[in-house]
């Protein structure tokens, strides 16, 4: 499956997941309500076509399995048993010399691409509370940091 999402904030790169840091982020999320809020995730692959120089226009792939070389995204089912605004949450991590930090773009219902929540602190807590604020909220936008 292929999604077309859509950054609020331009020239983002999404690097590739460790094995060992995705495993721990997942085990975290096992521990937390958000899991009962998440039907299933699976691994992706952004990329972003030749013509969009400025990285705002992310494609995502579904990916079978964990691969090193191409999973640099955690794709998020939502239940529907909550009946959330929400299909899908994408969840990407940026890793740089200065900062290093996670982002969030969800999929609504109708299948638009919104909100983008970035520059998250590389860290599983704070990953955590913007997903449930982001998800009970149901809001368009929320402030991130």
């Amino acid at each position: 499956m292929e999604y077309t999402l859509k950054f609020e904030m331009p020239y983002i790169n999404c690097d590739n997941f460790k094995e060992k840091d995705l495993i721990n982020l997942l085990g975290v999320f096992t521990g937390t309500r958000i899991n009962d809020m998440i039907s299933k995730y699976t691994y992706g692959n952004i990329k972003f076509s030749d013509s969009d120089k400025q990285h705002k226009y992310p494609i995502v792939n579904e990916l079978d399995n964990f691969t090193r070389s191409k999973t640099n995204c955690i794709i998020f089912d939502m239940a529907e048993k909550y009946n959330h605004k929400y299909q899908k949450l994408f969840v990407y991590q940026s890793l740089n010399r200065e900062n290093s930090y996670y982002g969030i773009v969800g999929l609504k219902q109708d299948g638009q691409p919104t909100p983008h929540i970035y520059f998250l602190d590389l860290d599983y807590s704070v990953l955590i509370i913007n997903m449930c604020r982001m998800i009970q909220n149901n809001t368009e936008r929320y402030n991130h940091g």
